[in-house]
């Protein structure tokens, strides 16, 4: 019982001190809708984005 309280706790402190990533926190994740309201969205998602955007186009605000 001793050796289960103690990996708890063990665990318990790692998963406190894990570099956790809130979700949504990347708008990359958003996707086409983020990617192409703008070039310098797209180009901040990467190449694949650019190239998704130039193809099916770009949205225009308004």
């Amino acid at each position: 019982m001793r050796s289960l309280l103690i990996l708890f706790f063990c665990i318990a402190f790692v998963a406190v001190l894990a570099d956790a990533q809130l979700l949504g926190s990347n708008p990359c994740t958003f996707g086409p809708a983020f990617w192409c309201a703008s070039l310098a969205n797209a180009q901040r998602c990467g190449d694949g984005a650019v190239a998704h955007c130039n193809r099916v186009g770009w949205q225009v605000a308004g």
